[in-house]
């Protein structure tokens, strides 16, 4: 991929592909995989978030574990380092809602550039990220170049072509999720719930944080905390699990 033409056949019988992997974690490494074809990278990484934005698990491409634990670690939760941070809202370019693409070399950060990221040795890190039917990443993946060459326009365009169709299969994965526990299917109407504890009970009931609804539904974690006890009073429940249980029946 010399220039800027789209193989259309080979972005479609890739999406084609990927999109036969049923399993969230498969599917986001089948992917990286196979963006190898298409796109020149050195190393990668793929971070896995849980429902109340905390890494659980991860998927290491040429990149040794400890880089990735010093940054989780340590760099990620630096105050200064706050634009790096993966526990920030995911940032991209302006111009550009689909991917996120950094120059090291024109980047200064003190200490996170020259402590991490001069002695990994990379130049460009080209990301992309999947989020859930809340619009909360879930899936971080990262694409990093230890050559002097940047990403090719080509490379670019053809990522930026299969992502979105990758983020509404990710999204697929929770629709799934919902329908096997039977959440959808809750008599709402039976629990005598307002409408704004029936969206907070919703997503307690998909194993949301009090603390990250409150950032989901910009409200105070006080104003969450007094609605999660009127549900659990008018429903009879103490916890989570319990409220679940009792309202599947």
């Amino acid at each position: 991929m010399n220039d800027t033409k789209i193989p259309w056949r080979e972005l479609y019988d890739f999406c084609l592909h990927c999109g036969s992997f049923h399993e969230q974690r498969q599917f986001a490494i089948e992917i990286m995989t196979g963006l190898r074809e298409y796109c020149r990278f050195d190393k990668g990484l793929i971070y896995f978030f849980d429902s109340n934005g905390k890494v659980y698990d991860q998927y290491l491409f040429n990149t040794d574990s400890h880089w990735s634990t010093l940054y989780l670690e340590y760099y990620s939760k630096l105050p200064e380092n706050k634009r790096y941070s993966i526990y920030t809202p995911y940032l991209t370019n302006e111009a550009d809602s689909e991917i996120s693409l950094v120059s090291w070399k024109e980047e200064s950060a003190k200490e996170f550039i020259p402590d991490f990221i001069r002695p990994r040795g990379l130049t460009y890190t080209l990301g992309y990220a999947f989020q859930d039917l809340n619009g909360h990443v879930r899936v971080l993946s990262c694409l990093d170049k230890t050559t002097n060459e940047n990403f090719l326009p080509s490379e670019i365009a053809f990522i930026k072509l299969a992502v979105p169709q990758f983020k509404n299969m990710y999204k697929n994965f929770f629709s799934y999720q919902m329908q096997d526990t039977d959440i959808s299917k809750i008599d709402w109407k039976s629990t005598k719930l307002t409408p704004r504890e029936i969206e907070i009970a919703t997503l307690l009931c998909n194993g949301m944080s009090p603390a990250h609804i409150s950032t989901t539904l910009s409200v105070t974690r006080a104003t969450v905390q007094k609605h999660i006890s009127h549900i659990y009073a008018k429903l009879h429940v103490s916890s989570q699990r319990e409220l679940l249980a009792r309202l599947l029946g």
